[in-house]
């Protein structure tokens, strides 16, 4: 099986990227879909709040993780932020590792995983797609989806691989710099790309 993670900067089109894969009839996982899930687990989310000495909230006698406590107490310390993003990334990597397993009859299965080389999880693949997009477009994507000031989307990208000044050599890169259909013909010609890698290798 070929394992490619999808990735990127914030909002540089990663899940739009995902989707257009999936349309081309291909298994797409999301790693920000997997913590959800993982956070209907009550022994998680309470292996969390220990961890970030925050009480879970009850909500008819289910825990939920309180997710604006823990953002306070991680927002101004990066050692405990690293502890947290540690634990989590680690229940994440185990989910993707049995994802894999269950689908070891696919030829190839793709994963969108926002934080891949902040979290060392790009070992975990054989291959990594990174979509690029200009930084002010990204920006301002954000500020619209999200209702941000440049200023917080600005701090955001300081804890996130800068990716104009990254090593790309290794890596398959996919521009997010025209309209959609430009970029879907870019997703299938990648995707041609991979299918003759697998013919090759099978």
């Amino acid at each position: 099986m070929l394992k490619v993670a999808i990735t990127g900067g914030i909002a540089s089109g990663k899940s739009t990227v995902s989707n257009l894969i999936k349309q081309l009839g291909y298994k797409v996982y999301d790693a920000d879909k997997i913590y959800a899930d993982l956070l209907n687990d009550s022994d998680i989310v309470q292996k969390i709040s220990n961890l970030m000495g925050v009480k879970p909230i009850c909500d008819n006698g289910k825990l939920l993780l309180d997710r604006k406590a823990v953002s306070n107490k991680v927002f101004n310390d990066k050692t405990l932020l690293n502890t947290l993003n540690t634990f989590t990334h680690q229940l994440v990597y185990q989910e993707i590792s049995e994802i894999f397993e269950q689908n070891k009859q696919e030829k190839v299965i793709f994963v969108e995983v926002p934080l891949l080389f902040e979290s060392g999880g790009d070992k975990f693949f054989d291959k990594v797609i990174i979509v690029m997009r200009d930084k002010d477009q990204r920006i301002n994507a954000v500020i619209s989806r999200n209702g941000l000031t440049a200023d917080q989307v600005e701090k955001r990208m300081k804890n996130q691989v800068d990716y104009d000044n990254f090593d790309l050599t290794k890596h398959t890169l996919i521009y997010n710099d025209g309209n959609i259909d430009s970029l879907y013909s870019k997703v299938k010609d990648e995707i041609k790309s991979i299918e003759k890698q697998i013919s090759a290798n099978f």
